[in-house]
C-alpha cells in the first residue's frame, strides 16, 4: 500500500464537519471554511502524506500476537503525540508573536506580563479547543477480538490520526482567521496580490505613580513618637485593540525561507527557526512591492466598535510570512532596514578572522625540512673537516672550507624557516635570525681556531673565543623560541 492512497482515502471536505461537531464549532453552512475545502484539499493530503510517512508502521497486519499490535501501536501513538504537540506548538507561537506591547511611560515588568497573558488567553484558549487529543487506538474490548478484527480496527485508527492532526493544523489556521490573527492572501495575477495580517496591539499608557503617607503620633507630651506610613502604588491603563494591514503587492514572488533576497529581521527569523520542520517545509516568504497599504485599528476592550482608517501610497519591497494561502504575519521596509543596520553594526564589531592555516602548506615544509636537515648538518661537517685536513693542500683546501661553509649556513637558515612552517604554521623571523646567526658563528669560531692551531696563528685563536660566545648567545635565543 502506497503512502498517497492510504492517506488520501478522504477529503478535507469530507473530513470537516466531523471536526466541526467534535469540537462544538458553528455549523458547517455558516461556517467560513465551507468556502474553502476544494482549495484546501491538496495541502490537507500533503500535510497527511508527511504525518504518515513519519510514523514507524503504518500496516498492522503483519503482527503475529496482540502483543505486538499493542507494542506497535505504542510507537505510532507516540509518533502522532508529537506530531500534535508540534500543531499545538506552532499555532501558540503564531498567537504569541502576533500580540505587540506598546509602553508609554515608564516600563512596569509585572505589568507589562500581565497585559501580555490577557491579550494571549483568548487567543490561546480558541486554538487549544481544536487540537484536542487524538481517541485511544486500544481499549480492552477491541484487544478481546481475534486479530483479524484487531488488523482493519488499528489500520483504520492510524489512517484516521494522521487525518485528524493535518485538519486540525488547518482548522486551527482558519480559527485565528476568525479572531482576526492570521490572514489570507489573494492572487488577481500572476504577480500581483492583495493581502492581509493583524497585529494585537496592547498599548500600556496613563502609567502614574501615587504615593500617600501617612503622619500618626504616640507617646505623651514629653516622650513623643512620630511614625510616618507611605504608600506607593504604580497605575496605568491598557488598551487592547487589532490593527489590520491590507497590502497590495506587485511584482510578488513567492521564495523558500532559506532563499529570501532581503534580510529577514531578527524576531522574525526566531519565529520561522522555532516551527516543526515538517510544518516549516510548506511555510514560504513572500517578496514583492508594496503599491498600496491600508491600515486600520480597531478598539477591542472598549468594544466601540469604532475605525479609524489611514491610507497610504508607497512603493516598497514587501515581504510577509506564508503558509499555503495565510499570511502568518508581515513587515516593510522600514523593519528591513533596521535589520540590515543590525547586521552591519555586528560585522564592524565582529574581529576580524585568522587567516586559515593551510595544511598542504605546513605537510610540504615538513617534507623538505626532513630531506634538507641532514643535508646542512653534512655540510657543516663537511667544512669543519676539510679545515682540520687544510695543510695537505693549502691553497684549495681552505677556500673550499670558506665555500662549505657558506653553503651549510645558507642551508641551516632554509631548514629553520621549513622547521618553523611546518611546526608553528608561520615562519618565526626572530627563530630563523638568531639560528642562522649562532651557525655562522660556530663555523666562524671552529675554523678560526683550527686555523691558529695548524698555521700559528694565536690572533686568530683568541679572535675566535668572542665569536664562540656570540654562537653561544644565538643558539640560546634560537633554543628559547624553537617550534614544538
Amino acid at each position: 500500500m502506497t503512502t498517497t492512497t492510504a492517506t488520501n482515502r478522504r477529503t478535507f471536505q469530507e473530513l470537516l464537519p466531523e471536526l466541526i461537531d467534535a469540537y462544538s464549532l458553528a455549523p458547517l453552512e455558516s461556517h467560513p471554511l465551507a468556502d474553502h475545502t476544494n482549495r484546501l484539499t491538496p495541502a490537507f493530503a500533503s500535510l497527511s502524506d508527511s504525518i504518515w510517512t513519519a510514523l514507524p508502521i503504518t500496516d498492522f497486519s503483519t503482527a503475529m500476537t496482540h502483543t505486538d499490535v499493542a507494542r506497535s501501536v505504542g510507537q505510532c501513538a507516540a509518533t502522532l503525540e508529537q506530531k500534535q504537540q508540534d500543531v499545538r506548538q506552532f499555532v501558540e507561537s503564531i498567537c504569541y508573536h502576533a500580540v505587540e506591547l506598546r509602553v508609554r511611560g515608564p516600563h512596569i515588568p509585572d505589568a507589562r506580563a500581565s497585559a501580555l497573558q490577557s491579550a494571549r488567553l483568548p487567543l490561546l484558549e480558541a486554538v487549544n479547543q481544536v487540537t484536542q487529543p487524538l481517541r485511544p487506538a486500544l481499549t480492552a474490548d477491541l484487544m478481546a477480538q481475534p486479530l483479524s478484527v484487531v488488523h482493519p480496527e488499528v489500520n483504520a485508527w492510524v489512517r484516521e490520526a494522521c487525518h485528524t492532526i493535518a485538519g486540525q493544523l488547518l482548522l486551527s489556521m482558519h480559527v485565528l482567521v476568525e479572531l482576526e490573527t492570521v490572514g489570507v492572501i489573494e492572487w488577481p495575477g500572476e504577480t500581483t496580490c492583495k493581502l492581509h495580517f493583524f497585529r494585537h496591539l496592547v498599548t500600556q499608557d496613563r502609567i502614574r505613580t501615587q504615593t500617600t503617607r501617612q503622619v500618626t503620633e504616640d507617646g505623651d507630651s514629653d516622650n513623643q513618637i512620630v511614625r510616618v506610613t507611605e504608600l506607593r502604588q504604580t497605575m496605568g491603563r491598557n488598551l487592547y485593540s487589532i490593527e489590520r494591514h491590507e497590502h497590495h503587492v506587485m511584482n510578488a514572488e513567492v521564495r523558500e525561507v532559506d532563499r529570501t533576497q532581503f534580510p529577514i529581521p531578527q524576531t522574525y527569523q526566531e519565529f520561522i527557526h522555532a516551527i516543526p520542520p515538517w510544518i516549516k517545509q510548506y511555510v514560504r516568504i513572500l517578496e514583492g512591492d508594496l503599491i498600496l497599504e491600508r491600515v486600520t485599528q480597531r478598539d477591542l476592550r472598549e468594544e466601540t466598535w469604532e475605525t479609524t482608517a489611514v491610507q497610504r501610497t508607497a512603493y516598497e519591497i514587501e515581504p510577509a510570512i506564508l503558509l499555503g494561502h495565510y499570511v502568518i504575519t508581515g513587515w516593510g521596509q522600514q523593519e528591513v532596514d533596521r535589520e540590515q543596520f543590525r547586521r552591519n553594526r555586528i560585522a564592524q564589531r565582529e574581529p576580524q578572522a585568522e587567516p586559515v592555516k593551510d595544511d598542504s602548506s605546513r605537510r610540504n615544509a615538513g617534507k623538505q625540512f626532513s630531506e634538507l636537515a641532514p643535508l646542512a648538518k653534512a655540510t657543516f661537517a663537511a667544512a669543519v673537516a676539510v679545515m682540520l685536513f687544510s695543510r695537505l693542500q693549502h691553497s684549495v683546501m681552505v677556500p673550499l672550507a670558506l665555500l662549505l661553509s657558506l653553503a651549510a649556513v645558507g642551508l641551516h637558515g632554509r631548514t629553520f624557516g621549513l622547521q618553523s612552517l611546518w611546526r608553528n604554521g608561520d615562519v618565526d623571523r626572530l627563530f630563523v635570525g638568531a639560528g642562522t646567526i649562532a651557525i655562522a658563528s660556530s663555523l666562524l669560531a671552529i675554523e678560526s681556531a683550527l686555523y691558529g692551531v695548524l698555521y700559528g696563528s694565536w690572533t686568530m685563536v683568541g679572535w675566535s673565543l668572542p665569536v664562540g660566545i656570540v654562537a653561544m648567545i644565538t643558539w640560546g635565543m634560537a633554543s628559547s623560541r624553537q617550534p614544538r
